[in-house]
Protein backbone atom coordinates (compact mmCIF):
# COMPACT_ATOMS: atom_id res chain seq x y z
CA UNK A 1 0.00 0.00 0.00
CA UNK A 2 2.86 2.41 0.54
CA UNK A 3 3.55 2.47 -3.24
CA UNK A 4 -0.21 3.09 -3.83
CA UNK A 5 -0.55 5.96 -1.63
CA UNK A 6 3.23 7.26 -1.15
CA UNK A 7 5.35 6.42 -4.21
CA UNK A 8 2.42 6.15 -7.28
CA UNK A 9 5.45 6.67 -9.94
CA UNK A 10 6.93 2.87 -8.68
CA UNK A 11 3.61 1.79 -8.31
CA UNK A 12 2.90 2.50 -12.21
CA UNK A 13 6.21 1.16 -13.26
CA UNK A 14 5.78 -1.98 -11.33
CA UNK A 15 1.96 -3.07 -11.89
CA UNK A 16 1.78 -1.22 -15.31
CA UNK A 17 -0.83 -2.92 -17.13
CA UNK A 18 -0.14 -1.84 -20.71
CA UNK A 19 2.63 -3.96 -21.43
CA UNK A 20 0.41 -6.89 -23.14
CA UNK A 21 -3.33 -7.76 -23.40
CA UNK A 22 -4.74 -10.00 -21.09
CA UNK A 23 -6.23 -12.39 -24.29
CA UNK A 24 -2.69 -12.96 -24.82
CA UNK A 25 -3.40 -16.18 -22.41
CA UNK A 26 -6.24 -17.88 -24.08
CA UNK A 27 -9.45 -17.71 -22.09
CA UNK A 28 -9.37 -21.63 -21.63
CA UNK A 29 -5.62 -21.61 -20.41
CA UNK A 30 -6.91 -18.75 -17.25
CA UNK A 31 -11.18 -20.55 -16.45
CA UNK A 32 -10.75 -23.63 -13.95
CA UNK A 33 -14.69 -24.32 -13.34
CA UNK A 34 -13.67 -27.49 -11.74
CA UNK A 35 -11.30 -26.17 -9.79
CA UNK A 36 -12.90 -22.73 -8.53
CA UNK A 37 -16.29 -24.84 -7.51
CA UNK A 38 -13.90 -27.36 -5.14
CA UNK A 39 -12.62 -24.29 -3.64
CA UNK A 40 -15.90 -22.67 -2.81
CA UNK A 41 -17.32 -25.75 -2.15
CA UNK A 42 -14.43 -26.36 1.02
CA UNK A 43 -14.28 -22.77 1.78
CA UNK A 44 -18.61 -23.27 2.85
CA UNK A 45 -18.12 -27.04 4.38
CA UNK A 46 -15.05 -25.34 6.74
CA UNK A 47 -17.16 -22.00 7.37
CA UNK A 48 -20.54 -24.47 8.41
CA UNK A 49 -18.10 -26.30 10.62
CA UNK A 50 -16.26 -23.73 12.04
CA UNK A 51 -18.83 -21.16 13.33
CA UNK A 52 -20.41 -22.87 16.06
CA UNK A 53 -16.85 -23.42 16.99
CA UNK A 54 -15.86 -19.76 17.86
CA UNK A 55 -19.21 -19.98 19.88
CA UNK A 56 -18.53 -22.43 22.37
CA UNK A 57 -14.84 -21.24 22.20
CA UNK A 58 -16.53 -17.89 23.57
CA UNK A 59 -17.84 -19.18 26.41
CA UNK A 60 -14.38 -20.85 27.35
CA UNK A 61 -12.28 -17.21 27.80
CA UNK A 62 -11.76 -17.54 31.14
CA UNK A 63 -8.71 -19.82 30.47
CA UNK A 64 -5.15 -18.07 28.23
CA UNK A 65 -5.26 -20.45 25.83
CA UNK A 66 -9.12 -20.69 25.18
CA UNK A 67 -8.49 -16.20 24.62
CA UNK A 68 -5.38 -17.01 22.20
CA UNK A 69 -7.97 -20.19 20.12
CA UNK A 70 -10.67 -17.89 20.04
CA UNK A 71 -8.56 -15.46 18.23
CA UNK A 72 -6.97 -17.91 15.66
CA UNK A 73 -11.01 -18.87 14.95
CA UNK A 74 -12.05 -15.69 14.00
CA UNK A 75 -8.96 -15.05 12.28
CA UNK A 76 -9.14 -18.09 10.36
CA UNK A 77 -13.07 -17.44 9.89
CA UNK A 78 -12.07 -14.26 8.42
CA UNK A 79 -9.01 -15.65 6.46
CA UNK A 80 -11.13 -18.64 4.53
CA UNK A 81 -12.69 -16.66 2.27
CA UNK A 82 -9.68 -15.24 1.08
CA UNK A 83 -8.49 -19.07 1.03
CA UNK A 84 -11.24 -20.35 -0.16
CA UNK A 85 -14.54 -18.04 -1.90
CA UNK A 86 -12.25 -15.19 -3.11
CA UNK A 87 -9.76 -17.33 -5.61
CA UNK A 88 -12.73 -19.78 -6.43
CA UNK A 89 -14.86 -17.06 -8.32
CA UNK A 90 -11.40 -15.63 -9.47
CA UNK A 91 -10.88 -19.65 -11.12
CA UNK A 92 -14.53 -19.32 -12.36
CA UNK A 93 -13.27 -16.04 -14.22
CA UNK A 94 -9.92 -16.48 -14.93
CA UNK A 95 -8.84 -13.52 -13.31
CA UNK A 96 -5.14 -12.61 -13.88
CA UNK A 97 -3.95 -9.04 -12.44
CA UNK A 98 -4.81 -6.96 -15.12
CA UNK A 99 -8.26 -8.32 -15.65
CA UNK A 100 -8.87 -6.78 -12.42
CA UNK A 101 -5.86 -4.73 -11.24
CA UNK A 102 -7.51 -2.93 -8.45
CA UNK A 103 -9.44 -5.76 -7.07
CA UNK A 104 -6.68 -8.39 -7.14
CA UNK A 105 -4.26 -5.64 -5.54
CA UNK A 106 -6.58 -4.63 -2.72
CA UNK A 107 -7.35 -8.95 -1.64
CA UNK A 108 -3.62 -9.32 -1.90
CA UNK A 109 -2.94 -6.95 1.07
CA UNK A 110 -5.78 -8.69 3.09
CA UNK A 111 -4.13 -11.80 2.33
CA UNK A 112 -0.81 -10.63 3.66
CA UNK A 113 -2.51 -9.71 6.97
CA UNK A 114 -4.75 -12.99 7.81
CA UNK A 115 -1.56 -14.50 6.77
CA UNK A 116 0.76 -13.02 8.99
CA UNK A 117 -2.26 -12.57 11.76
CA UNK A 118 -3.06 -16.24 11.93
CA UNK A 119 0.82 -17.51 12.12
CA UNK A 120 1.47 -15.17 14.29
CA UNK A 121 -1.16 -15.83 16.20
CA UNK A 122 -0.10 -19.78 16.14
CA UNK A 123 3.41 -19.05 17.50
CA UNK A 124 1.67 -17.13 20.80
CA UNK A 125 -0.35 -20.47 21.18
CA UNK A 126 2.75 -22.51 21.03
CA UNK A 127 4.67 -20.28 23.10
CA UNK A 128 1.57 -20.12 25.69
CA UNK A 129 1.33 -24.26 25.95
CA UNK A 130 4.73 -24.44 26.37
CA UNK A 131 5.25 -22.16 29.20
CA UNK A 132 2.35 -22.89 31.07
CA UNK A 133 3.60 -26.50 31.43
CA UNK A 134 7.21 -26.73 31.66
CA UNK A 135 7.38 -23.22 33.42
CA UNK A 136 3.86 -22.41 35.26
CA UNK A 137 4.77 -19.20 37.16
CA UNK A 138 6.93 -17.54 33.85
CA UNK A 139 3.39 -18.53 31.78
CA UNK A 140 1.26 -17.24 33.84
CA UNK A 141 3.76 -14.12 34.34
CA UNK A 142 3.63 -13.39 30.26
CA UNK A 143 0.11 -14.96 29.53
CA UNK A 144 -2.28 -13.96 32.82
CA UNK A 145 -5.34 -11.83 32.78
CA UNK A 146 -4.97 -8.69 30.04
CA UNK A 147 -1.47 -9.58 28.82
CA UNK A 148 -2.31 -12.52 26.44
CA UNK A 149 -5.04 -9.74 25.02
CA UNK A 150 -1.68 -7.38 25.00
CA UNK A 151 0.47 -10.36 22.94
CA UNK A 152 -2.17 -10.57 20.52
CA UNK A 153 -2.88 -6.81 20.18
CA UNK A 154 0.78 -6.84 19.27
CA UNK A 155 0.54 -9.56 16.83
CA UNK A 156 -2.22 -7.65 15.21
CA UNK A 157 -0.04 -4.35 14.78
CA UNK A 158 2.57 -6.16 13.58
CA UNK A 159 0.31 -8.03 10.76
CA UNK A 160 -1.12 -5.05 9.78
CA UNK A 161 2.22 -3.56 9.04
CA UNK A 162 2.91 -6.56 7.05
CA UNK A 163 -0.42 -6.66 4.91
CA UNK A 164 -0.20 -3.08 3.85
CA UNK A 165 3.38 -1.89 4.12
CA UNK A 166 5.98 -4.41 5.11
CA UNK A 167 5.39 -6.36 1.59
CA UNK A 168 4.16 -6.89 -1.17
CA UNK A 169 0.53 -7.75 -1.61
CA UNK A 170 0.04 -11.53 -2.59
CA UNK A 171 -1.48 -11.58 -6.62
CA UNK A 172 -4.25 -14.68 -7.75
CA UNK A 173 -2.87 -15.77 -10.79
CA UNK A 174 -5.84 -18.12 -12.69
CA UNK A 175 -3.14 -19.59 -14.60
CA UNK A 176 -1.18 -20.85 -11.63
CA UNK A 177 -3.89 -21.65 -9.78
CA UNK A 178 -2.28 -20.01 -6.49
CA UNK A 179 -1.16 -16.45 -5.27
CA UNK A 180 2.02 -15.04 -6.15
CA UNK A 181 4.09 -11.95 -6.18
CA UNK A 182 4.66 -11.02 -9.66
CA UNK A 183 1.47 -9.43 -11.09
CA UNK A 184 3.06 -10.20 -14.37
CA UNK A 185 4.25 -13.48 -13.93
CA UNK A 186 1.79 -15.14 -16.85
CA UNK A 187 3.23 -12.98 -19.40
CA UNK A 188 6.48 -11.48 -17.92
CA UNK A 189 7.95 -14.18 -15.33
CA UNK A 190 11.49 -13.16 -15.59
CA UNK A 191 10.17 -10.12 -13.40
CA UNK A 192 9.71 -12.26 -10.21
CA UNK A 193 12.93 -10.68 -8.57
CA UNK A 194 11.52 -7.30 -8.44
CA UNK A 195 8.59 -8.49 -6.41
CA UNK A 196 10.47 -10.18 -3.78
CA UNK A 197 9.45 -10.16 -0.40
CA UNK A 198 12.67 -10.09 2.37
CA UNK A 199 10.26 -9.97 4.54
CA UNK A 200 7.85 -12.46 3.83
CA UNK A 201 10.92 -14.77 3.92
CA UNK A 202 12.09 -13.91 7.09
CA UNK A 203 8.56 -14.26 8.55
CA UNK A 204 8.05 -17.71 6.88
CA UNK A 205 11.10 -18.70 8.38
CA UNK A 206 10.26 -17.69 11.47
CA UNK A 207 7.12 -19.66 11.69
CA UNK A 208 8.77 -22.63 10.28
CA UNK A 209 11.70 -22.73 13.37
CA UNK A 210 9.77 -21.26 16.23
CA UNK A 211 7.00 -23.43 16.33
CA UNK A 212 8.26 -26.96 15.77
CA UNK A 213 10.83 -25.63 18.90
CA UNK A 214 8.04 -24.75 21.15
CA UNK A 215 6.51 -27.86 20.67
CA UNK A 216 9.77 -29.95 20.37
CA UNK A 217 9.88 -28.56 24.37
CA UNK A 218 5.95 -28.79 25.04
CA UNK A 219 6.03 -32.28 24.34
CA UNK A 220 9.49 -32.77 26.69
CA UNK A 221 7.42 -30.97 29.19
CA UNK A 222 4.21 -33.19 28.96
CA UNK A 223 6.79 -36.64 29.13
CA UNK A 224 8.44 -35.08 32.06
CA UNK A 225 5.61 -34.60 34.16
CA UNK A 226 3.68 -37.43 33.20
CA UNK A 227 6.98 -39.75 34.44
CA UNK A 228 6.15 -41.61 37.38
CA UNK A 229 2.46 -40.83 38.13
CA UNK A 230 0.31 -43.57 38.64
CA UNK A 231 -2.90 -42.00 36.08
CA UNK A 232 -1.66 -44.26 33.51
CA UNK A 233 -5.20 -44.76 32.00
CA UNK A 234 -5.63 -41.05 32.04
CA UNK A 235 -2.24 -39.84 31.03
CA UNK A 236 -2.33 -42.80 27.89
CA UNK A 237 -5.95 -41.31 26.74
CA UNK A 238 -4.62 -37.55 26.57
CA UNK A 239 -1.01 -38.29 25.56
CA UNK A 240 -2.77 -39.79 22.39
CA UNK A 241 -5.15 -36.81 22.17
CA UNK A 242 -2.33 -33.98 22.75
CA UNK A 243 -0.01 -36.03 20.19
CA UNK A 244 -2.69 -35.40 17.44
CA UNK A 245 -3.48 -31.94 18.15
CA UNK A 246 -0.04 -30.94 18.12
CA UNK A 247 1.17 -32.70 15.48
CA UNK A 248 -1.67 -32.13 13.12
CA UNK A 249 -2.14 -28.21 13.80
CA UNK A 250 1.15 -27.35 14.52
CA UNK A 251 2.77 -29.27 10.94
CA UNK A 252 -0.02 -27.80 9.34
CA UNK A 253 1.06 -24.35 10.23
CA UNK A 254 4.83 -24.63 10.28
CA UNK A 255 4.27 -26.74 7.17
CA UNK A 256 2.56 -24.16 5.14
CA UNK A 257 5.47 -21.83 6.39
CA UNK A 258 8.43 -24.02 4.98
CA UNK A 259 6.73 -24.67 1.58
CA UNK A 260 6.06 -20.91 1.36
CA UNK A 261 10.01 -19.84 2.21
CA UNK A 262 10.94 -22.92 -0.31
CA UNK A 263 9.32 -21.19 -3.05
CA UNK A 264 11.20 -18.25 -2.07
CA UNK A 265 14.79 -20.33 -2.62
CA UNK A 266 13.77 -22.02 -5.70
CA UNK A 267 11.56 -23.35 -8.78
CA UNK A 268 8.83 -25.59 -7.46
CA UNK A 269 6.82 -27.84 -9.97
CA UNK A 270 3.60 -26.05 -11.10
CA UNK A 271 1.28 -29.22 -9.40
CA UNK A 272 3.64 -28.74 -5.81
CA UNK A 273 2.86 -24.96 -6.18
CA UNK A 274 -0.83 -25.58 -6.49
CA UNK A 275 -1.11 -28.39 -4.06
CA UNK A 276 1.02 -26.05 -1.42
CA UNK A 277 0.48 -22.79 -2.27
CA UNK A 278 -3.50 -22.91 -2.59
CA UNK A 279 -4.95 -25.91 -0.80
CA UNK A 280 -2.64 -26.27 1.84
CA UNK A 281 -3.57 -22.99 3.02
CA UNK A 282 -6.96 -23.42 2.34
CA UNK A 283 -6.76 -26.72 4.66
CA UNK A 284 -4.33 -24.48 7.14
CA UNK A 285 -7.55 -21.92 7.95
CA UNK A 286 -9.93 -25.00 7.46
CA UNK A 287 -8.96 -27.76 9.38
CA UNK A 288 -9.00 -26.69 13.30
CA UNK A 289 -12.85 -27.32 13.54
CA UNK A 290 -12.21 -31.08 12.42
CA UNK A 291 -9.71 -31.50 15.19
CA UNK A 292 -11.83 -29.62 17.96
CA UNK A 293 -15.02 -31.61 17.21
CA UNK A 294 -13.35 -35.18 17.18
CA UNK A 295 -10.68 -34.70 19.55
CA UNK A 296 -11.71 -31.84 22.09
CA UNK A 297 -14.79 -33.00 23.91
CA UNK A 298 -15.30 -29.73 25.29
CA UNK A 299 -16.04 -28.35 22.38
CA UNK A 300 -17.69 -31.22 20.83
CA UNK A 301 -20.18 -30.91 23.77
CA UNK A 302 -20.63 -27.50 23.42
CA UNK A 303 -21.31 -27.58 19.26
CA UNK A 304 -23.39 -31.04 20.30
CA UNK A 305 -25.93 -28.63 21.88
CA UNK A 306 -26.15 -26.19 19.70
CA UNK A 307 -26.39 -28.18 16.45
CA UNK A 308 -27.47 -31.92 17.42
CA UNK A 309 -26.73 -33.30 14.36
CA UNK A 310 -23.06 -32.05 14.27
CA UNK A 311 -22.52 -33.43 18.12
CA UNK A 312 -23.63 -36.99 16.99
CA UNK A 313 -21.78 -36.95 13.84
CA UNK A 314 -18.51 -36.35 15.85
CA UNK A 315 -19.17 -38.03 18.80
CA UNK A 316 -16.94 -40.71 19.81
CA UNK A 317 -18.58 -44.79 19.49
CA UNK A 318 -17.26 -45.70 22.85
CA UNK A 319 -17.50 -43.57 26.02
CA UNK A 320 -14.69 -45.95 27.80
CA UNK A 321 -11.72 -43.52 27.47
CA UNK A 322 -14.10 -40.59 29.08
CA UNK A 323 -15.09 -43.36 32.07
CA UNK A 324 -11.73 -44.18 32.34
CA UNK A 325 -10.33 -40.32 33.32
CA UNK A 326 -13.02 -40.10 35.29
CA UNK A 327 -12.25 -43.34 37.48
CA UNK A 328 -8.67 -42.48 37.43
CA UNK A 329 -8.59 -39.09 38.29
CA UNK A 330 -8.13 -38.58 42.03
CA UNK A 331 -7.39 -35.65 44.49
CA UNK A 332 -3.57 -36.09 44.73
CA UNK A 333 -3.26 -35.79 40.71
CA UNK A 334 -5.71 -33.41 40.27
CA UNK A 335 -3.85 -30.05 39.52
CA UNK A 336 -1.62 -32.42 37.05
CA UNK A 337 -4.77 -32.90 35.39
CA UNK A 338 -6.01 -29.46 35.13
CA UNK A 339 -2.39 -28.07 34.20
CA UNK A 340 -2.19 -30.89 31.13
CA UNK A 341 -5.87 -30.54 30.15
CA UNK A 342 -5.55 -26.28 30.41
CA UNK A 343 -2.33 -26.68 27.55
CA UNK A 344 -3.55 -29.60 25.48
CA UNK A 345 -7.29 -28.09 24.25
CA UNK A 346 -6.89 -27.67 21.34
Amino acid sequence: MNLLLFDRIRFDLLYNCSLYGVDEVPTDRRQHVIFGILLISFFVLFELLYLPCVFALYRMLGQNCYKIMFSIALIDVVALPFAGLIPGIFALCGVVFCSAPMTVFVVGMFVNLVWCLESSAAILLAANRCFELSCPRFGQFLFNGWRTWAWLFVALAYSVFYGFFGTSPAIWSSVQLTWTYNPHGDYLPNLDHLYANSLDLFHSILITVTIPAFYALFIVAFLSIQTGSSTSSMVGVIRHKTCVQVLVISSTNAGVSFCYALMGFMSVPPILVVILGTWLWLFLHGHPPLIYLTVNRTIRTEVGQMIPSVGKMFKPKSQIATIAIQRTVKAPNQRLAERIAQTTVK
